[in-house]
């Protein structure tokens, strides 16, 4: 846990969060962990809120998966959720890295019940992605991504290594199985 990207949080904001919210989640967090917050700019004349918190299983991972539950973390993510259920459709999401396969968790929605749900399980929707990444029928990946509906569904894959390497995958929930969906890999 050398690197400094390793040992903080990193919340990324969409263009919709002003200065105040931003430190204001920003600050929230940071009583948990270390954070590193940066601002996400879109191209698109619509203006999307979304917030995209990124770490690795590491020490900051422990730190606030552990925190999940408590005071702190309540009040945290409180305000992002504040944020969130004030706009149509915005996106929250957890990129988490493990054996240097990047776990995308998403949810989509401004309903405050749901995004409360998502934050308190989302060590949940880790778990289920470590335990498919350590199968051994499960393909080589560089990512995995789930969603959540009622619930964590994992999604879909790929290992994406160009120009030697790129397969994308979509994970079939009733066999349990990864389907190949797109090869382009030089043989």
């Amino acid at each position: 846990m050398n690197n400094r990207k390793d040992e903080t949080l990193r919340i990324v904001f969409s263009e919709s969060f002003d200065s105040n919210e931003i430190e204001e989640i920003t600050e929230s967090f940071s009583k948990i962990i270390p954070v590193e917050k940066r601002r996400f700019f879109t191209e698109s004349v619509e203006t999307v809120a979304a917030v995209f918190i990124g770490f690795v299983l590491g020490s900051v991972a422990q730190g606030f998966f552990k925190a999940i539950g408590s005071d702190m973390y309540r009040k945290a993510k409180e305000k992002v959720i504040q944020k969130l259920k004030n706009n149509q459709n915005p996106t929250l999401k957890f990129e988490i890295s493990y054996k240097d396969v990047k776990i995308s968790v998403m949810c989509q929605t401004n309903d405050e019940k749901t995004l409360n749900e998502v934050f308190d399980t989302i060590d949940k929707a880790r778990d289920i992605a470590v335990k498919e990444l350590d199968k051994k029928e499960t393909p080589e990946m560089t990512e995995i991504r789930l969603y959540y509906d009622k619930g964590w569904i994992l999604d879909s894959g790929d290992n994406w290594k160009p120009p030697k390497v790129v397969k994308l995958y979509k994970y079939n929930k009733k066999t349990g199985k990864w389907k190949l969906t797109q090869d382009w890999s030089n043989r």
